[in-house]
C-alpha cells in the first residue's frame, strides 16, 4: 500500500515480527493488540485484519474499537478462518453495526437462552 502512497500502520502481537516491520522495513507498527492501541487523533480509511478475529478472546471489542478508528465512510476489511472456508468481508460503519448488534443478540439468545423476539 504504501506504494500506491498510502500512509501505512500496523499492529503485532509478536514482537519479534513487529521489529522486523520497524526496523527492516521502515514501517509503523504498534506492537500490542487492537484493545491496547492507544486512542489518538489519527482516524482511519481502511483497517484490514486478516484471519485476526478467530484468535481474540473478545472479537465484539476488537471490532468495536476498529469501528471508533475508523474516518466517517471508512472501511473495515477482514477475514476469519473457520472450519469450512475462509470468507472475506467487506463493512462499511453502519455494516459493523449491524453486525455487531446481530452477533451481540445471537451471544445473548445462546448464552442466556434471551430471545429479542
Amino acid at each position: 500500500m504504501r506504494k500506491l502512497n498510502w500512509d501505512v500502520n500496523g499492529i503485532e502481537l509478536q514482537t519479534e515480527a513487529a521489529q522486523y516491520a520497524q526496523k527492516r522495513l521502515n514501517l509503523d507498527v504498534y506492537n500490542g493488540d487492537l484493545l491496547t492501541y492507544p486512542a489518538s487523533q489519527n482516524k482511519f480509511d481502511v483497517i484490514t485484519m486478516w484471519d485476526v478475529l478467530e484468535h481474540t478472546h473478545q472479537p465484539l471489542q476488537v471490532l468495536a474499537k476498529a469501528r471508533n478508528l475508523l474516518k466517517p465512510g471508512g472501511l473495515l476489511i477482514f477475514q476469519y478462518q473457520t472450519q469450512i472456508a475462509r470468507k472475506p468481508v467487506l463493512l462499511t460503519p453502519l455494516g459493523l453495526v449491524m453486525m455487531l448488534r446481530a452477533i451481540y443478540i445471537s451471544f445473548m439468545e445462546k448464552t442466556f437462552n434471551y430471545s429479542y423476539k
